[in-house]
C-alpha cells in the first residue's frame, strides 16, 4: 500500500501539467465551444485518487505511533482561525448554489475539490518543501523542451493522448504575433495557451533560483537554462513581468548572500538576454501597443474589464457563480473575476478564506512565501487562468502548498 502511494503521488505531479482529458461538450458561445461548460475528466485524476484514497485508508486503519501525524497539533488550529474558515468556507457554498449555470459551476467546484484533496493528502504524507518543489520542476521539463521545439518548428503537433490541440499559425485564432507580414507562432508546451505556460515557467524559475538541494546543483541549473529560453518563446508579458519581479525580490531578499545566485543569475542572464538581441523585432513588435495583434489584445482586456463590471451589476450580491462567467467576457484580473462570480456575499466568504491563509503561512520560509506572493501578484493583476482554468488551479494549488501546509521538516528524506 505503501509503494503505491508513493508511486501514485509522484505520478499525479508529473501528469498535472498535462492536459489529457475526456470531456463532454456543452453550450456554444458565439458559435464556439464554451470552454468552461464542459463536464471533464482529467486523466492525472485517476493518480490523484488513488493517492487520495490510499492516504483515506491509512487514517482509518490503526497507527502504530498515535503521534505519527505529521503538524496534528498545528493542523487542529485555534478557533481564532477556524471560525473564520468556516465561515467563509459557508458562505462560498450558499452563493454557489445561485449559479446562472450549474455544469460550469459543477465542474469548477470538482476541480478545486479534488486538488484541495489530493495536496491535503501530500501533506499526510509528509512530503517535505524540497522533495515536492523537485518534482514540480521535473514536471515542467518536457514541457519547457516541447514548447523550445514548437517554436522552432512554429507548429504544434495536436494529440489527444497528451491533451494537445494542433496549433497553427496560419489558423484563425491560435497565439501568435505579427511581424513583417509573418504570423509567429508562441510556445505552448503542453498547456492550452502560452500565457499559462508562461505562468507556470515563472513561479518554477524563482524556485529553481532559490533551490538551496544539497546535490542538485545540475537539476537547478538545467532547470533553469531550459525555463528562461521556453519562457522567452512564450512571449507572455505577464509572465515575463512576474519573473523579474520574483528574481529582483530574490536578489534583494539575498543581498548578503549574492555570491550563490551568480550562476543561477548568469545562465538566466545569458539566455534571456540573448534571446533578447536575437529576436529583438519580434519582441518590440509584441510590446509595442500600435502593433495591430496588440492594439486587439488591450482592446479585449479593456472590455473584458467593462463586462466584468456590467455583469457584477447585474448580480451584485451573489454573483453568476463560480466557473460560470461567459468566456467572451471573462475579465484579465482575477479579483474582479472572483467578484463577478461569487458577488459581494462570496466575496466576503473568500475574504475570510484569505484571512486563514494568511495566518497560517510558513512562518519559517517567508523569503520563499514573499518571493512567491510577488511572482503570483502581476499574474493574478493582468489574467484569470489562475482562477478560470484546470491548468491554472494547478498551479496555483502547487504555491499555495508551498506556503501554506508544505512540511519544513528535515527529519523525513522522501528520496
Amino acid at each position: 500500500m505503501e509503494l503505491i502511494r508513493e508511486i501514485a503521488w509522484r505520478i499525479s505531479i508529473i501528469l498535472l501539467p498535462w492536459q489529457t482529458r475526456f470531456f463532454i461538450e456543452g453550450p456554444l458561445v458565439n458559435g464556439f465551444p464554451w470552454e468552461h461548460g464542459r463536464l471533464s475528466f482529467y486523466a492525472s485524476w485517476i493518480p490523484m485518487l488513488i493517492t487520495v484514497f490510499f492516504v483515506c485508508l491509512q487514517r482509518v486503519l490503526p497507527r502504530r505511533h498515535p503521534d505519527a501525524r505529521f503538524g496534528e497539533a498545528q493542523q487542529s488550529g485555534s478557533p481564532s482561525v477556524r471560525h473564520p474558515l468556516c465561515a467563509g468556507f459557508i458562505m462560498v457554498v450558499i452563493v454557489s448554489l445561485f449559479t446562472t449555470n450549474h455544469r460550469a459551476t459543477l465542474q469548477w467546484w470538482a476541480q478545486v475539490v479534488i486538488l484541495f484533496a489530493f495536496f491535503w493528502s501530500l501533506y499526510q504524507l509528509k512530503i517535505d518543501r524540497n522533495t515536492f518543489i523537485k518534482w514540480f520542476l521535473i514536471s515542467l521539463i518536457p514541457h519547457a523542451c516541447l514548447g523550445i521545439w514548437q517554436y522552432v518548428a512554429q507548429f504544434v503537433h495536436g494529440t489527444k493522448w497528451l491533451g494537445m490541440a494542433t496549433q497553427d499559425p496560419i489558423t484563425k485564432g491560435v497565439s501568435v504575433m505579427e511581424i513583417a507580414g509573418r504570423r509567429i507562432l508562441r510556445a505552448y508546451g503542453g498547456f492550452p495557451h502560452p500565457n499559462i505556460f508562461g505562468g507556470w515557467l515563472a513561479v518554477a524559475l524563482t524556485l529553481s533560483v532559490r533551490r538551496r538541494g544539497q546535490g542538485e546543483v545540475v537539476l537547478s541549473w538545467l532547470s533553469i537554462f531550459l525555463f528562461s529560453t521556453a519562457l522567452f518563446f512564450t512571449y507572455s508579458r505577464s509572465a515575463w513581468i512576474a519573473t523579474l519581479v520574483g528574481l529582483m525580490l530574490i536578489f534583494i531578499i539575498e543581498r548578503k548572500q549574492w555570491r550563490r545566485l551568480i550562476p543561477a543569475g548568469f545562465i538566466f542572464c545569458i539566455m534571456f538576454g540573448g534571446l533578447f538581441f536575437w529576436q529583438k523585432d519580434v519582441v518590440l513588435s509584441r510590446v509595442q501597443i500600435e502593433q495591430h495583434l496588440e492594439t486587439k489584445s488591450i482592446s479585449e482586456r479593456q472590455i473584458g474589464l467593462r463586462d466584468g463590471l456590467a455583469l457584477f451589476q447585474q448580480h451584485p450580491l451573489v454573483g453568476v457563480g463560480p466557473g460560470a462567467t461567459m468566456l467572451a467576457i471573462h475579465p484579465h484580473n482575477i479579483f474582479l473575476l472572483a467578484l463577478v462570480e461569487f458577488g459581494s456575499i462570496g466575496m466576503l466568504g473568500l475574504i475570510l478564506l484569505l484571512y486563514t491563509f494568511f495566518c497560517r503561512l510558513d512562518r519559517s520560509h517567508l523569503a520563499t512565501c514573499y518571493v512567491l506572493l510577488a511572482t503570483l501578484f502581476p499574474i493574478v493583476l493582468l489574467d484569470h487562468y489562475l482562477w478560470s482554468y484546470w491548468s491554472g488551479l494547478c498551479l496555483f494549488a502547487f504555491v499555495g502548498y508551498i506556503l501554506y501546509i508544505c512540511p519544513t521538516t528535515q527529519a523525513s528524506n522522501r528520496e
